[in-house]
C-alpha cells in the first residue's frame, strides 16, 4: 500500500514551486518533437514525440479563475485554459503565473504533473481547441487578477498524430478511518483505485474534504499499468508548512490524468525549432538607440555551446533539515547525470542518495529534489540565453546613459554595471541583479538576487568551451526563512550526446 508521505508524486513536488524568471520561459520553451519509438498501444502506433523549443505565438495561455484552498492556507487551485492556435498538436506539463499584487513579482511555477516530463501524452491541446487544466499554486488567490495576470506555459510536448489518452482510473470505492502518526490519532482515506490502461499514468483529482476543514485541494496519484491498489491518502495538500496532517474526502472527481510511456524515465528526445508557425514579426530584428550597445552587453556574459551533452559528477547537499522534502536529513552526497542538457535544461537524469544509501520511493524523491535544484539555478540563470536577434526579436530598443527601455518582451529595463548586465526589471516590475566574476577568458555569473532570494554558484572549467557550476547556495527561495541550502559538486565530467 503507497502511502502518500511515502510517494514521489505532485504532492511532495508541489512543495518544491520555485520562482522562476519570466526571460527564460519565453525564450525557452520547452515542448515536444518527432522521435519515432516502435511501439504498439492499445492497437494503434505510439505517436511520435519529441521536444519543441519555440513556438512563436503557437498558443495562448489564460488564468481563467483561482481559489484559495482554505481561508488559513498559501495555496490555491488555479484553473488555466491554454489555446491551441496553430497547427501542431502539443500538451503542456508546466504552468507559471506572474502575480499582479504583491512583493514577489515574479512567475510563480506549478507542475501539472510531477516528473518524467519525456514521452508521456494525456490531455493534449489539439490545432483550434481550448482546453482547461486544474492546478495546485504556491501562492495565495488575492495576489492574482484573472483579467490581468499574465501565465504562459513550458515543457509542452509535441507529437504526431491526434492521440487522446482515454480517462482510464476509476476510483472503486472510498471510506474513512482513524490511524496513529506521530503520537496521535488522526483520520486519513483509504481508496481502492484502478487503472485500466496499459501505460502508467498520473491521476489528479479534485478532492473535496471534511477535515482538515471544509477546504478543496487536488491529489494526485500514480498507477502502473493495469493496477489496482488501496491508496491512503493520510494528509491534504495546502497547509502553511506543509499538508494538514487529516485528510477525510467527501467527493472526489477525476480532473486531469497524463499517461506515461516506456521509457519516460531514460529515453533522450530530439529537440526540433518550428519556425512554421511564427507570430507576425518574430523575425524583424530589434531597432532602436539601443541594439548595438545591448548586443555587446548581451553577449560578454558566458553562454553554454549550442550542443547537446551529458554532465555527471558528485554531489554533497547540506541542508538545515527544515525543509520538509528532504525528509529530514540535512545532509546528503551521491553522483548524479543530466542527460540531454541543453542550454540550461536536461531531459532526463538521476541522483540517487549513496551516502546516506536511500532507495525505493523516498531515495527517488530525494533524486528528484536534488535535480530539481539545478533547475532553480537554472532557471534564472542568463547562461542559457538565446542570442541576441532572437531575444528582441521585433524590440525598440532605446539607451539613456546605462539603462536600456526595452518595448516587448519580459524585460521592460536592463541596466548595466561596465560592459556587463547588473539589472532587469520585468515587465511586472519585478526586479533581477546579478554579479559577475571572471573565469579565465569567461565572465560568468555567481549571484542572482531577486527579492529577498539570493542564489550564489561557482564556476568550474570543463574543457571543450564548456562551464559548469562547482557550487550552488540558496537563501529564502521559497520564504524569508527558508535556508540556506548548499550544494557542491565535484568530479564533473561532460561528454557529447
Amino acid at each position: 500500500m503507497d502511502r502518500v508521505s511515502e510517494f514521489p508524486d505532485l504532492m511532495r513536488m508541489l512543495y518544491d514551486t520555485k520562482i522562476c524568471p519570466a526571460w527564460h520561459i519565453i525564450l525557452f520553451l520547452a515542448t515536444l518533437a518527432t522521435q519515432a519509438i516502435a511501439f504498439q498501444a492499445a492497437g494503434k502506433p505510439r505517436p511520435e514525440i519529441g521536444f519543441l523549443e519555440t513556438s512563436n505565438g503557437a498558443w495562448s495561455t489564460h488564468l481563467e479563475k483561482i481559489v484559495p484552498v482554505g481561508n488559513a492556507s498559501p495555496w490555491s487551485i488555479a484553473t488555466v485554459s491554454v489555446t491551441n492556435n496553430g497547427k501542431s498538436q502539443f500538451e503542456p506539463l508546466v504552468f507559471n503565473l506572474y502575480p499582479t499584487s504583491g512583493e514577489n513579482r515574479g512567475a510563480i511555477e506549478t507542475k501539472r504533473v510531477a516528473p518524467p516530463h519525456n514521452n508521456r501524452l494525456g490531455r493534449p491541446v489539439l490545432p483550434g481547441e481550448k482546453v482547461l487544466y486544474e492546478v495546485l499554486i504556491n501562492a495565495t488567490a488575492d495576489v492574482f487578477d484573472p483579467i490581468k495576470t499574465a501565465a504562459d506555459t513550458e515543457a509542452k510536448q509535441y507529437f504526431s498524430g491526434s492521440y487522446k489518452s482515454e480517462p482510464h482510473v476509476k476510483i472503486l470505492s472510498k471510506k474513512a478511518a482513524r490511524a496513529q502518526k506521530a503520537g496521535a490519532w488522526h483520520t486519513e482515506t483509504h481508496i481502492d483505485v484502478e487503472n485500466t490502461s496499459e501505460h502508467a499514468v498520473d491521476a489528479v483529482f479534485h478532492a473535496t474534504m471534511r477535515l482538515p476543514a471544509k477546504v478543496e485541494t487536488l491529489l494526485n496519484v500514480r498507477l502502473n499499468p493495469h493496477e489496482k491498489k488501496p491508496w491512503i491518502v493520510n494528509e491534504t495538500p495546502g497547509g502553511a508548512s506543509g499538508p494538514w496532517p487529516d485528510c477525510d474526502i467527501q467527493k472526489l472527481q477525476l480532473v486531469d490524468w497524463c499517461e506515461i510511456f516506456d521509457g519516460a524515465e531514460t529515453t533522450p528526445q530530439k529537440v526540433r525549432n518550428d519556425r512554421i508557425e511564427s507570430k507576425p514579426g518574430a523575425s524583424t530584428p530589434p531597432t532602436g538607440s539601443g541594439v548595438v550597445e545591448l548586443t555587446t552587453a548581451w553577449n560578454a556574459t558566458y553562454r553554454f555551446p549550442d550542443e547537446k551533452v551529458r554532465i555527471t559528477g558528485e554531489y554533497i547537499v547540506e541542508t538545515p533539515g527544515t525543509d520538509g522534502v528532504w525528509r529530514g536529513y540535512k545532509k546528503l552526497s551521491g553522483t548524479f547525470t543530466l542527460d540531454g542538457f541543453h542550454l540550461g535544461r536536461h531531459e532526463g537524469g538521476s541522483a540517487l542518495p549513496t551516502a546516506p544509501a536511500v532507495d525505493g520511493p523516498t531515495g527517488r524523491a530525494l533524486s528528484e529534489i536534488v535535480l530539481d535544484r539545478f533547475g532553480i539555478w537554472f532557471g534564472r540563470d542568463i547562461t542559457g540565453r538565446a542570442h541576441f536577434q532572437e531575444a528582441f526579436a521585433g524590440s525598440i530598443i532605446q539607451k539613456d546613459r546605462s539603462q536600456f527601455t526595452i518595448s516587448t518582451g519580459p524585460f521592460s529595463i536592463i541596466e548595466l554595471s561596465g560592459p556587463r548586465i547588473a539589472k532587469f526589471t520585468f515587465r511586472n516590475k519585478a526586479e533581477r541583479v546579478i554579479e559577475h566574476e571572471r573565469l579565465g577568458n569567461s565572465w560568468v555569473v555567481t549571484c542572482y538576487t531577486t527579492g529577498d532570494e539570493i542564489l550564489r554558484a561557482t564556476w568550474k572549467d570543463l574543457g571543450g568551451g564548456w562551464l559548469f557550476p562547482s557550487s550552488f547556495e540558496f537563501r529564502s527561495v521559497f520564504s524569508k526563512q527558508w535556508g540556506p541550502e548548499k550544494l557542491t559538486f565535484s568530479k564533473l565530467s561532460v561528454t557529447k550526446q
